[in-house]
């Protein structure tokens, strides 16, 4: 179970995460389910992206995006290339759609191709785990990663992701050949074991035979071999065992998975999965699957007794008279934070167990068949407050499996299995660069068109949309327009500003279906005033969802047109306008009965009151259309 204590909205503090702290607001959450689903499309220049449910996220959710595969490699299974597997980044969720999804800051590019998908980050003022916290296992391009971003984490129970990453290969089909050299075949053709599940996506062309799959260990081979263990971050798995001794005991025991050998700071990546042994009687088992990832950002870390974090890969099941599968490798704990706070002296050998899984054992009467290679340890990726700390991490590599017969209680040997390499804890973890660009894009761009009209009339002032790229659902504007009172009255509800110049909102609503480019009329009364020619400002813009960013790329002119000029200038009514009075002029020079307003009305004096509130009240009345 895991309970949720926060404030209203929670902030990263880490004082080398400022950038990202000052583009996430964190929903506080209580009672959070996990929740993961695959991506099947990202837009970057409007961060949109296309998931498969959105039926458990909501509007301000901190999730993270993450690319588990995507890695190339030959067909022998040699890794050529990461591409962007194992990048991650944190978002909140500004905008949801029944599929689509919009986020900020904005996404940065992801391959779609190698299993990218969203999970909801575990997050609040305050994360308290009081039992075990089991993560959801890697399967269908989702699953095997946990999390979490808080000011305080108070660590009591198991984070368990041991064993939730790549699924190993599973056994071969039931066959009887002997003596097959080849490295990579379809599973159906049943020369080999399934190769464990790694970092490059599945090619049912190549998914099984002794070739390792980049840190996927090679399935072992007919007859009766074992599987690779599965690769990490970190090291290399061990081989497989040798087919049966019926046969001559050849190696042709599954290929380790292989090691990343990019110690990156900011990727993380799923443990490899082990390869499968080959069976002839039903009898062989799968490989273990590899370990998840952890990732934790926080101010403090508050860890207890029974606090731990898991990300060892698992071990593979006992074969009876055919090849067993390999262990699966270690995954990632990374984990970035001010401080760690351990109240009581911790009494258990490790806190963080990041161990290869172990290779499947063989057992038969008198013959031997290959074990499973073990798998390799995993990476731990802290940040220096954590490794001062007495917190211990266990990344051994996975034993291999060794062969059982009846009259061997302890085993013979590993009959050419091996065990995988040793993990490594690596320090200064780093929020990566491409997560934590500010948007920089923009969607709606406004311009107030230049426009003109004679005193007294009714004039429309336009206001040009556009729209950098289409629109997945409505989107609502509220535009915050300023112009100056002596010249442009506004018709509908407005405030004044400075008694000079009044201010009025205006809503646009755009859909869809909108049209690229678009020009909406905002009303007006043309007044003649103290100008000839004045400003139309964008003073602001509301967006709503506010997913959407909003640039004013320029303000407009409005002129008053058939205005006499005289030597130059515009010739208009000499102003004593003051501001909360009526804009009233002499008509007649030392005539005391006539007097004349802004639009060129004649007015009584007599008709009009002599207070200041009469005077507005009348101003008002008077100038309305």
């Amino acid at each position: 179970m895991v309970r949720f204590y926060s404030n209203a909205m929670a902030r990263i503090w880490h004082s080398t995460i400022t950038a990202i702290a000052a583009l996430l607001c964190l929903s506080a959450e209580s009672g959070a389910e996990q929740f993961c689903t695959r991506v099947v499309g990202i837009d970057t220049c409007t961060s949109t992206v296309y998931v498969e449910s959105t039926s458990m996220l909501s509007v301000q959710d901190t999730i993270i995006v993450y690319q588990s595969q995507g890695a190339i490699t030959n067909s022998d299974g040699d890794l050529i290339g990461l591409g962007h597997a194992g990048e991650w980044s944190i978002h909140t969720v500004a905008m949801i759609s029944q599929h689509t999804i919009v986020l900020r800051p904005n996404v940065p590019y992801y391959d779609t191709e190698g299993s990218v998908q969203v999970c909801r980050v575990l997050g609040g003022s305050v994360v308290r785990i009081t039992s075990n916290l089991n993560v959801l296992p890697f399967a269908d391009g989702v699953g095997g990663i946990c999390s979490i971003v808080a000011d305080t984490v108070e660590l009591g129970a198991i984070i368990d992701a041991a064993g939730r990453g790549f699924r190993g290969g599973w056994g071969s089909l039931n066959s009887y050949d002997t003596c097959v050299q080849e490295t990579s075949n379809t599973w159906l053709s049943g020369i080999g074991g399934g190769k464990g599940v790694g970092l490059s996506t599945e090619d049912e062309r190549f998914n099984a035979g002794r070739g390792n799959r980049d840190i996927g260990g090679g399935g072992g081979n007919a007859r009766n071999a074992g599987g690779g263990g599965g690769g990490s971050v970190a090291g290399r798995g061990g081989n497989g065992g040798f087919q049966t001794s019926e046969f001559g005991s050849l190696p042709l025991g599954g290929h380790g998975g292989t090691s990343v050998l990019f110690h990156s700071t900011h990727r993380v990546f799923l443990g490899g999965g082990g390869g499968g042994g080959h069976q002839n009687d039903h009898l062989g088992t799968a490989g273990g699957a590899g370990g998840g990832v952890v990732l934790i950002i926080a101010k403090v870390i508050k860890w207890l007794e029974n606090g731990r974090i898991l990300v060892s890969g698992s071990g593979a099941e006992t074969a009876i008279a055919d090849g067993a599968g390999g262990g699966g490798g270690g995954g990632t704990i990374w984990i970035l934070c001010d401080s760690v706070v351990i109240p009581k002296p911790l009494h258990r050998p490790f806190q963080l167990g990041l161990q290869g899984g172990a290779g499947g054992r063989t057992f038969s009467e008198y013959r031997r068949y290959g074990p499973g290679g073990g798998g390799a340890g995993g990476v731990a990726i802290l940040s220096a407050s954590v490794r001062s700390t007495p917190l211990t991490a266990n990344v051994e590599g996975g034993v291999a499996g060794r062969v059982y017969t009846a009259d061997s209680s302890n085993g013979v040997d590993g009959y050419g299995a091996e065990a995988g390499a040793n993990g490594i804890v690596l320090g200064d973890a780093s929020i990566p660069e491409y997560a934590i660009q500010p948007c920089s894009d923009t969607v709606i761009l406004l311009r107030v068109l230049d426009t003109a009209a004679p005193a007294g009339s009714t004039v429309s002032i336009p206001i040009e949309v556009e729209l950098t790229s289409p629109l997945p659902v409505g989107v609502s504007l509220r535009i915050r327009i300023r112009a100056r009172a002596t010249s442009l009255w506004p018709l509908g509800p407005f405030w004044w500003s400075g008694r000079r110049y009044t201010k009025r909102y205006a809503q646009i609503t755009l859909s869809p279906t909108t049209e690229r480019t678009s020009v909406y009329y905002i009303p007006y009364q043309c007044l003649l005033g103290d100008s000839a020619e004045v400003g139309v400002v964008i003073d602001s813009v509301d967006v709503d969802p506010p997913g959407f960013r909003a640039t004013v790329l320029r303000n407009g002119r409005f002129q008053t047109s058939d205005v006499c000029y005289a030597t130059g200038s515009a010739r208009l009514f000499d102003q004593t306008y003051r501001p909360g009075y009526p804009a009233i002029n002499d008509y007649e020079a030392g005539d005391p009965e006539f007097m004349i307003d802004l639009l060129g009305r004649i007015w009584r004096k007599s008709d009009l009151h002599s207070s200041a509130s009469a005077y507005h009240q009348r101003y008002f009345r008077v100038l309305k259309p």
